[in-house]
């Protein structure tokens, strides 16, 4: 019989490279390292960890979800969609936040306003920087302003932010927390679990703060912008640079020490395309809907800033509620309602329930563990399965994982040349319809 520990996680791709399974180990056994294809996942040192405890893998929230957490989906009428108090579209007023900001500065604004009222000292966020001429991220505690705004713009490659939990639970302050829906989910996990290990955690977060999130790259896309952009040492990476085109269209920035190198955006849809990991393919949690409050782009919306963007901002409880409203009335942010149902819409969620379906049906029959609540919210979904989009499901997976076996320059290669005809077929699609149209419109 097999151990069951987070080994049995990875060897599922059910990894989210979270990070929760680093602090609950007692031993300190598990450290993180890149697969070929550039995820981030645990591994194990067995010499360590001589004895199955499990707790790595109770923690896990690619295989587990809390039973609070179970207890709450539930409930609910949609799991994709979470509870909402209210729904608005706005800004931060701070010039300087929302200059340097992608989208409307939102959280980086309300960390700052919260440090400022002395509610929180430190935000638990994610930096950008350069180790060992490579580019990678970092999860650190921001205690200034400065540092929070120096960790502003998303990061779309993998981040194991539940690392330092052990550190948060002996601050003496406390904090909020800003993380994917995976994030999150972990640190309900490793605070729910009520760990001697973890025990103070829960007495130090006062805020959860999500981001809406569509699924990650891998490492991977580092060696593709580096050799697309000839910048061998990348010292920063805006990965949608508002400032360079537009908010809508906008470009990657690859940032060396002395040059820029600006990256079209369609590059960065295509790599989606081919290295997002199949486990955030069966995410059911786009919405982040267990935060305090969620943050993410306006998409679908009418009236948001089209060139230099805003923010979307869903409150999830009477906390996340009651925080806005006080920004609001101090003149922090500049935010109107809007309704929920467009937001949704534009975050194109009735396609994500799709996707969740059939990626989940392919895990299962190429003979993969899938999580106990994919199988809750299928069956109270009640969506159809589309036997050509499962197999589409299939190929996809397989593929990721035989490419997972080349090594680097080979997979960076394939990339490169699968990008490459994509975007040649595009444009030609493109003209084509172009012509059919001024063929119909002559006629």
């Amino acid at each position: 019989m097999k151990k069951l520990d987070i080994k049995q996680v990875v060897d599922n791709n059910l990894c989210h490279s979270c990070g929760a399974c680093v602090p609950i180990c007692h031993v300190n056994a598990i450290s993180f390292l890149q697969n070929n294809i550039g995820q981030y996942l645990p591994s194990i040192d067995y010499d360590i960890c001589t004895i199955c405890c499990t707790l790595c893998y109770k923690v896990c929230p690619g295989i587990n979800i809390n039973e609070k957490s179970v207890e709450y989906l539930s409930n609910l009428n949609d799991p994709f969609l979470g509870d909402t108090f209210n729904t608005l579209i706005g800004r931060a007023n701070d010039p300087e936040i929302f200059h340097n900001a992608q989208s409307g500065g939102l959280v980086t604004q309300t960390l700052i306003y919260l440090m400022k009222k002395k509610e929180i000292r430190g935000a638990l966020v994610v930096q950008g920087i350069s180790i060992d001429d490579k580019y990678t991220t970092n999860a650190y505690i921001a205690t200034t302003p400065d540092e929070i705004i120096n960790s502003q713009h998303s990061k779309y490659i993998p981040t194991n932010l539940l690392v330092i939990a052990k550190k948060i639970e002996k601050l003496d302050y406390p904090i909020a927390v800003v993380g994917l829906s995976c994030h999150i989910h972990g640190l309900d996990n490793l605070i729910n679990k009520n760990n001697r290990l973890i025990k103070n955690l829960k007495s130090n977060i006062k805020y959860k703060f999500g981001l809406i999130c569509d699924g990650l790259f891998t490492y991977a896309a580092i060696d593709y912008f580096e050799n697309k952009s000839k910048i061998t040492k990348i010292y920063d990476l805006i990965f949608r640079d508002k400032h360079n085109n537009n908010y809508i269209d906008a470009y990657t920035n690859i940032k060396g020490r002395t040059n820029n190198y600006l990256l079209k955006n369609n590059h960065r849809f295509q790599l989606k395309e081919i290295i997002k990991p199949p486990r955030c393919r069966i995410c059911f949690d786009k919405m982040n809907i267990f935060a305090d409050i969620s943050f993410g782009d306006p998409w679908g919306i009418e009236g948001y800033d089209k060139k230099l963007g805003d923010s979307l901002i869903i409150t999830r409880n009477k906390k996340g509620n009651h925080l806005i409203d006080k920004m609001l009335k101090d003149g922090a942010i500049t935010a109107k309602i809007v309704s929920y149902s467009e937001a949704v819409n534009g975050q194109k969620i009735n396609f994500k329930k799709s996707e969740v379906l059939h990626f989940t049906e392919a895990y299962k029959s190429l003979g993969f563990k899938i999580p106990f609540v994919n199988e809750m919210i299928i069956k109270e979904n009640n969506i159809n399965i589309n036997a050509n989009n499962k197999f589409k499901a299939q190929k996809y997976i397989s593929t990721f994982l035989e490419l997972n076996k080349k090594d680097r320059k080979k997979i960076i290669k394939y990339i490169e040349k699968k990008i490459s005809f994509n975007l040649i077929r595009n444009k030609i699609k493109y003209i084509i319809n172009k012509l059919l149209r001024i063929i119909y419109e002559k006629h």
